[in-house]
């Protein structure tokens, strides 16, 4: 159903923005913007949904912005008569709009092994899990601020040093069997720890790139888990598991990413 990917990252892509779906009636109304940028003029507008046990759900009846010849910059508005394909259906889904074979969703669609690569460098699965391209806070950003924030710590922490100390006195611990000066014994006491910035300096600028870090390994795993569970969907045969809405549809509702 979706054109082969090795054909589709030599150029930019176009992708769908701003996607909503409602449902009226019988019919369900998915609208959105065609964004590209240095693309073909047209574009190829293919769509699908997916539920919420990630089940993939192709629909046949459609009709207006779908199909070749998409114009750059068109308003999409995509109409799909439900009862035309299916008969029931009470569970939430979510429409995935497929632009020249890529969707905003499912662009890159590795798995969550990809995890590992973002352990080895922050940010790194990101490329292979998402289409950095269209990411808001990209994959060197994450790589830049997670390492740059662990290096900042560590000079800072190497920076430290004791103010300049002083010798001072000390009573012994059998200071009862001696009497006068004899009973305390003098030793060199170091000044208060001078930091870089700021008191624990190096301990929050770790902490903080090592949030960063972990929370791209984390990102990875699932968008890759995700991106699994897609495809696997994806590549079943329509079967679904949707409760039956006796006498057509009756629900109204609308979902916005």
């Amino acid at each position: 159903m979706l054109l082969p990917r090795g054909e589709l990252h030599a150029q930019r892509p176009a992708l769908a923005k701003d996607v909503s779906i409602s449902v009226e009636q019988n019919r369900a109304i998915i609208s959105g913007d065609l964004h590209a940028l240095k693309t073909p003029a047209t574009h190829l507008v293919q769509l699908s949904f997916i539920d919420e046990q990630n089940n993939v759900l192709w629909p046949t009846s459609l009709s207006g912005s779908v199909g070749g010849n998409i114009e750059s910059g068109s308003r999409l508005a995509i109409e799909w008569d439900i009862t035309d394909d299916y008969q029931q259906m009470s569970s939430m889904i979510t429409p995935v709009i497929f632009v020249d074979g890529l969707s905003r969703q499912y662009s890159n669609t590795g798995g969550p092994k990809n995890a590992l690569l973002s352990l080895m460098v922050p940010g790194l699965g990101d490329y292979f899990v998402a289409d950095h391209r269209i990411m808001h806070f990209k994959p060197y950003f994450r790589t830049i601020s997670s390492l740059g924030l662990i290096a900042l710590g560590l000079y800072a922490g190497n920076q430290r040093y004791h103010a300049e100390g002083e010798y001072k006195l000390f009573l012994k611990p059998d200071s009862w069997r001696y009497e006068g000066s004899d009973r305390f014994f003098e030793k060199y006491v170091e000044g208060d720890m001078q930091y870089l910035w700021f008191k624990g300096d190096q301990e929050l600028l770790i902490s903080l790139g090592a949030a960063i870090w972990l929370a791209d390994v984390i990102w990875v795993f699932a968008k890759g888990s995700n991106n699994q569970k897609f495809i696997n969907a994806s590549r079943k045969d329509s079967g679904l598991r949707l409760g039956y809405v006796p006498g057509g549809m009756s629900i109204n509702y609308s979902v916005h990413f």
